[in-house]
């Protein structure tokens, strides 16, 4: 990279001592500049490898793609590097990312060149770069001092780290007295961990930062890099932040912070507590993998829909910043039937209107909070779907579908995916149950609520009218009127405040003396339970009532005597 400089004098008259103070000032201005280190990145948003900053090498084998990132761009095996401009090599920091989308090996994987002294570094001259990926399956990240083209291993990471495909953020640190350090974040992002440290002060000077990529034909296209910087060593003087502060459940919190976090303090049950008689929680743990999570565990449970207030302190960084005194809100609610609602249900989407093709189930939360659904289920029929660790914002909707559906779907709005998700398109039953065990929402749709034939030969979801009037089922529901053909992750087409009152719609005879009664909604179990609401003409036997299994559009009349 060649320093640009501009010197721009005033008119002045001269004289002797004028002309001497000027010319030890014009000394020093034009030594500025080989003071100065060539600072660069590239983040590859400009669309090109040509300029700011120019790389040179096999530059036909790469190409920027649609996300802006540096992507290998062969059609067969060989090799390829690009380098660029750089005379940073002590004091200084390197960060880039880096994905490999196959299983590393000896004859398919990647070198980072951090210094180099010529253009031909793969094969002479001194360098130091870091490995990515080797023979069998310890493959780890690996500094490397090239002396002359001989290798000789400076600082290993974890055995195994690389041993599949992996996207990971990458930084290294070289001090003055040749102390190196290799950071990486698993995850992608710049949540640091340490790898491997090593020290080595052989090579002082550099011109150039290079890539390779070794590669067999299925691999060509399969190397990425992007974000790649180096400059001075950042210093971190900022205290962590807190992110965000999930109740888990009546005595979990998980607090998520914007940091990797020092073990010690993170874990110190002292620098946690909670209001209203809760205290400091028993245990804290710090997230293994992330080291930006801490779960706490207290041994007082929670009250639901009591507001409390979380304090924390004394929590730092890996740099030492300390978190001052902070106090956060947080309310534990245990869910209630019809806090959430099954709300629309694409059972068939082909042929589509003008949907992604796939079959999904949206949730609406009416609650003015957002509802954490870690341990909830869901059951499509008999299939039983676990949700992990996701929330569904306050009044808002979340989309559930099949993983595959995630790219498409998630435009729409909060999406959720299963491994597996199949409707059936004549009808199922839906549930959705709290981790205690409570029937949130229910619902048996069926084939024939569209009410238009057209709509039921499929790319039309079933939307809910009124969601205030949520107990009812048929009644309550028909095809979308959107003209995609549904409505994923917000208000139905067809929302409308009418109410639609509950009726009875089916008598079965069970056996010879129960009798199941089918109605058009959910009904409310205290109503459906009281004796007194039913009369059998001429018999005046006693009575129990009950909800038939997980269905409260149903109801069993179980008679003492048979009929």
């Amino acid at each position: 990279m060649r320093l640009k400089y501009f010197v721009y004098i005033s008119s002045f008259k001269l004289n002797l001592q004028n002309y001497k103070k000027m010319k030890q000032f014009l000394t020093l201005i034009c030594l500025w500049p080989f003071l100065l280190l060539a600072q660069f990145n590239d983040d590859f948003s400009d669309g090109n490898i040509s300029q700011n900053p120019v790389w040179q090498g096999d530059t036909e084998m790469f190409k920027i793609n649609d996300d802006f990132i540096l992507q290998l761009n062969d059609v067969m095996e060989g090799e390829a590097l690009l380098f660029t401009d750089n005379n940073y090599a002590i004091n200084c920091e390197w960060r880039f990312w880096i994905k490999l989308s196959f299983s590393p090996s000896g004859n398919n994987n990647a070198r980072v060149y951090l210094l180099a002294d010529n253009e031909n570094f793969t094969e002479s001259g001194n360098a130091y770069y870091l490995q990515f990926g080797e023979a069998g399956s310890d493959d780890a990240i690996e500094l490397f001092r090239q002396d002359d083209g001989e290798s000789i291993s400076v600082c290993r990471g974890e055995d195994g780290l690389l041993a599949s495909s992996f996207e990971m953020g990458i930084k290294v640190i070289r001090d003055e007295d040749g102390l190196w350090q290799i950071f990486a974040d698993e995850s992608g992002g710049e949540n640091y961990k340490l790898q491997a440290e090593g020290v080595d002060d052989t090579h002082k000077n550099t011109s150039l930062f290079g890539i390779y990529c070794k590669y067999t034909s299925s691999n060509s296209s399969k190397f990425y890099f992007d974000n790649i910087s180096c400059g001075d060593i950042y210093v971190d003087t900022e205290a962590p932040q807190v992110l965000g502060i999930k109740v888990q459940n009546d005595s979990i919190l998980k607090i998520s912070f914007d940091e990797v976090l020092d073990e010690a303090s993170a874990e110190d049950v002292l620098n946690y507590y909670v209001d209203n008689g809760i205290g400091n929680p028993a245990l804290a743990f710090l997230d293994a993998y992330s080291e930006t999570e801490v779960e706490l565990v207290f041994p007082k449970k929670f009250v639901s829909g009591e507001m409390n207030i979380l304090s924390m302190e004394n929590i730092a960084d890996l740099s030492g910043n300390i978190i001052e005194k902070q106090e956060f809100d947080f309310m534990y609610y245990l869910a209630q039937p019809l806090d959430l609602i099954i709300n629309e249900i694409m059972a068939d989407p082909t042929p589509p209107v003008n949907l992604p093709e796939y079959e999904y189930v949206e949730i609406y939360n009416t609650l003015p909070f957002a509802i954490n659904l870690s341990d909830w289920i869901f059951l499509i029929g008999s299939s039983e779907k676990t949700f992990e660790d996701v929330e569904i914002p306050a009044n808002g909707y979340l989309i559930l579908a099949k993983d595959d559906a995630m790219e498409e779907l998630s435009d729409y709005g909060n999406f959720y995916g299963f491994g597996s998700f199949s409707l059936t398109n004549g009808g199922q039953e839906l549930t959705l149950i709290s981790p205690e065990g409570e029937m949130i929402s229910h619902i048996t749709y069926a084939g024939d609520w569209y009410n238009d034939e057209e709509k039921m030969n499929g790319g039309w979801s079933l939307e809910l009218i009124n969601p205030e009037n949520i107990c009812s089922g048929r009644e309550n529901f028909t095809g979308s009127r959107d003209i995609n053909g549904g409505t994923p992750g917000s208000e139905n087409s067809v929302n409308s405040d009418v109410i639609f009152y509950p009726a009875a719609t089916k008598f079965e005879m069970l056996d010879a003396k129960k009798i199941q009664i089918s109605f058009n909604q959910m009904m409310d179990s205290i109503s459906v339970s009281l004796v007194s609401n039913y009369q059998l003409k001429g018999y005046n036997n006693s009575v129990s009532i009950f909800f038939s299994g997980f269905k409260p559009d149903r109801v069993i009349l179980d008679f003492q005597n048979e009929f």
